[in-house]
């Protein structure tokens, strides 16, 4: 036998290695390592591995990064969501070079998915760190918000309140022939025995996004990103209460009623609805002015001192 073949194969530090040999792997991560391991790294020397002396380099930065990933429940539930999406893949389509080449040539409809699941519900952080979460039911064709709740959870109480009154809104009736659809994405808080047993007493065929049928739920996604966006994001809320107060005074009023939008041909998602009187010809000549002025507007400024620091 060879020299080179005596030679024991080399195994390289890794920052997880080197987090358990110091003590300061967070327990989101331990849980999911077989003890074995850990405690065999525990007791390895630093020097074992080839590169061990790269790991001092940002470990406080480091360490500091995993410590609030680890205290975050929402970041928490986005890894064990994305872990379980990638076990899902594996036990499908196995492991590998398969594996990896198909989620490469379908990168795109993953990341859907992925978007899919963060988007179900419009969430908001106010400045005293309480998540609010923003229940909405929304017109499918108008995009009108027809029912809206804000909560410190996820509840199927309160979804099933959204649904309640957006049959009433709507002037459903046991009775009534014609069936509406009900889009709704796989949380728990759409799927369970009392929304269930709820809906069951109406015409309201109920169908989970991407499961039951081919399209996803992308619209309600579209409206929760406008709302984040456009309204909540922009102001310093402090905590539920203001949320709540800005939703019901100024955010849901001013979406449904007064701004126009583009996909529907410059109506509000009210008039669109058909709840209220539509000037067609009105709206046809303010689109034409905005858009002259638009126009005008660019060929006219330039960035040039823009607070934006657009020229630098």
């Amino acid at each position: 036998m060879t020299e080179e073949k005596k030679k024991k194969k080399k195994s390289y530090d890794t920052r997880v290695k080197f987090l358990v040999r110091k003590g300061l792997l967070p327990d989101i991560y331990r849980k999911q390592i077989h003890r074995s391991l850990i405690s065999k790294w525990r007791r390895e020397a630093d020097d074992k591995y080839v590169g061990y002396e790269l790991n001092d380099n940002n470990i406080p930065e480091v360490y500091e990064l995993m410590k609030k990933v680890s205290e975050d429940e929402k970041m928490q539930r986005a890894l064990k969501t994305f872990y379980k999406i990638t076990k899902t893949f594996k036990d499908i389509i196995g492991s590998g070079r398969e594996y990896v080449n198909i989620l490469r040539k379908e990168k795109t409809r993953v990341v859907r998915i992925v978007e899919g699941a963060k988007d179900n519900l419009g969430i908001k952080k106010a400045i005293d760190g309480i998540i609010s979460y923003i229940y909405l039911v929304v017109d499918n064709f108008s995009r009108y918000i027809i029912s809206w709740r804000v909560a410190h959870k996820i509840c199927a109480q309160i979804r099933l309140e959204t649904f309640r009154e957006s049959i009433e809104f709507a002037g459903l009736t046991p009775e009534q022939i014609d069936i509406t659809q009900l889009i709704v994405d796989g949380g728990s808080e759409n799927n369970n025995e009392k929304v269930e047993t709820f809906i069951d007493k109406f015409p309201v065929d109920k169908v989970i996004a991407l499961k039951d049928i081919l399209q996803s739920n992308a619209l309600v996604e579209a409206i929760n990103k406008t709302l984040k966006y456009s309204y909540l994001f922009p102001r310093n809320l402090m905590n539920q209460a203001e949320l709540i107060t800005a939703m019901k005074k100024y955010i849901i009023p001013d979406y449904n009623n007064v701004r126009p939008h583009g996909s529907l041909h410059g109506l509000t998602p009210r008039e669109a609805y058909g709840d209220a009187a539509v000037d067609f010809k009105g709206i046809r000549l303010k689109m034409q002015q905005a858009h002259s002025s638009r126009i005008n507007y660019n060929q006219t400024h330039s960035c040039l001192n823009c607070f934006h620091g657009c020229n630098k």
